[in-house]
C-alpha cells in the first residue's frame, strides 16, 4: 500500500503512523527543517525501517556556463558559432 499525507507532522505522529501501517521502508524526499525531514527520518531510524531518500540533482552547469535567458542563450551560440 502508498500512503501519501501532507504534512509536516511530528517525530511522534510519524513513529504512530509507521507502526500502524506497518510500515516496510518510507519514501520522502529531502525536505529540509520546513518540510519535517528530520521528523520523517528519526522515527525510521529508531525503529529500523529503511528510509529512502529522494534529493533534488545537482544543476550540471554552475557559474558562467549557467544561462539565465534566451538572449543569453542566442548569444553564446553566436560566440561559439563563430569561433569554429
Amino acid at each position: 500500500e502508498i500512503f501519501a499525507l501532507c504534512g509536516p507532522f511530528s517525530a511522534e505522529f510519524n513513529a504512530a503512523f509507521y507502526r500502524q501501517c506497518r510500515a516496510d521502508v518510507v519514501v520522502t524526499k529531502a525536505s529540509g527543517a520546513e518540510g519535517g525531514y528530520q521528523e520523517k527520518v528519526q522515527p525510521c531510524l529508531d525503529a529500523g525501517i529503511p528510509c529512502i531518500v529522494i534529493t533534488r540533482p545537482a544543476p550540471l552547469v554552475t557559474g558562467d556556463e549557467l544561462l539565465q535567458s534566451q538572449a543569453d542563450f542566442t548569444a553564446r551560440l553566436t560566440r561559439w558559432l563563430s569561433a569554429t
